[in-house]
């Protein structure tokens, strides 16, 4: 069915600038469609917005490189959303040429999609902006290519962590894209004792956190949460020592946050209303 549907694309819509697919079956709702002729025929020269989600294609070497293509032809996405869904491992699953997708400033994908592009060299470096569902282990860190040439590392200013090995994976995260802003947390950190100590284990977060020195907004930190402030309310004065313009700390995306308040008497604190739901849902995207 994708395949006329691509076709007509091609052939009636040459100056397309928004495409999305996003395949969901009743019977089994994460089942994936392949859409080897999407990348083998696509060219649309105006296109800025590409979503595609569940989708896949054939795992040859040939067609990763066909894939690679389809990005390097389509020079205008700024705004890339690209789950594939496969099993083949830690092998990227495209082979991208160098300075393709050069005005990219928008990126959810899967892990290795995500990797993939941070690697390929562009000149100059993409000014990619925001990225969603990063994932942080061993593998991201220690490949030869972890210095991620081909993005400006100035230019990232938001990041949705989807998972992390260890705790020292945020601080090298910080290390790496210095000017962040807003980092969201959810999901990727386990359970904490939050019942006892917790005022010690607010204090170590901070300390994990502290190489993010232009966070404005933290969210997915349930030890950050209006309660657990309100119970040890000296973490903070730390928090606005260690992060000197952090602003808004968020516990989970339903609830309310907690805003640090800069007073001339010291750092106070408010409750705040619930963030902003585009950032932190990744199905709620706008084109920036």
């Amino acid at each position: 069915m994708i395949l006329p549907v691509v076709d007509l694309l091609v052939s009636h819509c040459p100056y397309l600038e928004s495409l999305t697919i996003m395949i969901f079956r009743k019977s089994d709702p994460w089942s994936d469609v392949n859409v080897d002729n999407l990348f083998l025929l696509g060219k649309w020269p105006r296109l800025r917005m590409l979503q595609l989600m569940n989708i896949s294609f054939s795992l040859s070497h040939t067609m990763r490189v066909a894939v690679g293509s389809f990005f390097s032809n389509n020079l205008a996405i700024r705004h890339l959303l690209c789950l594939i869904i496969t099993d083949d491992g830690d092998i990227p699953n495209i082979i991208l040429p160098p300075n393709c997708l050069p005005h990219l400033t928008y990126l959810y994908a899967d892990r290795r999609t995500i990797r993939a592009i941070l690697s390929c060299p562009c000149s100059p470096p993409r000014a990619l902006e925001q990225i969603q569902a990063l994932t942080l282990n061993r593998t991201f860190w220690e490949q030869p290519d972890s210095s991620f040439q081909g993005v400006n590392k100035d230019a990232l200013l938001e990041v949705r962590v989807f998972s992390i090995q260890t705790p020292d994976d945020l601080r090298l995260l910080g290390v790496l894209f210095p000017c962040i802003e807003y980092l969201n947390l959810e999901g990727a950190i386990g359970d904490e004792d939050t019942e006892t100590n917790s005022g010690v284990l607010m204090a170590e977060w901070a300390q994990r956190l502290r190489s993010f020195q232009n966070l404005r907004t933290l969210y997915g930190m349930p030890l950050f949460s209006p309660d657990m402030v309100q119970e040890n309310p000296a973490i903070i004065v730390l928090l606005a020592d260690i992060f000197p313009r952090l602003k808004f700390l968020y516990g989970t995306i339903n609830d309310s946050g907690t805003e640090i308040i800069r007073g001339a008497n010291g750092p106070t604190w408010r409750i705040a209303p619930k963030p902003w739901a585009a950032f932190l849902d990744p199905y709620t995207i706008e084109e920036q």
